[in-house]
């Protein structure tokens, strides 16, 4: 029932046992990482094989602070073949009644699809930074806070009032009210 359960909420699992010194990964994990049934791998062999090498040494750090008992989590992407997707983890330790660790569990999540989202909102933002800077017709972009985020360079020139004075700032129309600066 829990791997079903774990499959149908789409996260793996993983259990190192350090007594037998042997990694044991379940089939939702197996699907997330792309390992085959009846191929085993260790902890650094994911980590050397199928974590992305710029997120390696993030996944590491990771890895130290759950082993000394501080709770964690961590997003990093996973090579799979030619495709690369994301995850996110977390672990725990298990400690024997002398404190000693003897299991190391965790939980995996593709986050592919959210993380695909996030990177084309970043970029559509960015887009649209570029498009209102570059208008002509002074231009500024407040949010549900009524701060201004965007203050285009038509705006510095007309209103005479560079966009590091106003962006952050709550009253976009207090610039209206404002003698120009000569």
């Amino acid at each position: 029932d829990l791997s079903l359960a774990l499959a149908v909420a789409q996260v793996g699992s993983w259990v190192l046992d350090f007594t037998r010194n042997e990694m044991h990964w379940s089939p939702e994990a197996r699907r997330i990482i792309g390992l085959r049934e009846g191929i085993n791998l260790s902890l650094d062999d994911f980590l050397a094989h199928v974590v992305h090498p710029d997120d390696q040494a993030m996944v590491k750090q990771f890895r130290r602070a759950t082993l000394k008992g501080e709770p964690s989590e961590v997003e990093y992407r996973l090579v799979r073949g030619d495709e690369i997707r994301w995850a996110s983890s977390r672990a725990e330790r298990i400690l024997d009644p002398a404190g000693n660790i003897v299991r190391y569990v965790g939980t995996m999540r593709d986050i592919t699809e959210r993380r695909r989202a996030e990177l084309g909102q970043e970029h559509a933002k960015r887009v649209l930074a570029q498009v209102i800077d570059s208008t002509p017709i002074p231009t500024f972009v407040i949010d549900a806070e009524h701060r201004v985020t965007q203050w285009n360079r038509a705006c510095e020139l007309v209103l005479k009032i560079p966009a590091a004075d106003m962006v952050g700032t709550k009253d976009p129309w207090k610039a209206f009210y404002r003698k120009p600066r000569p």
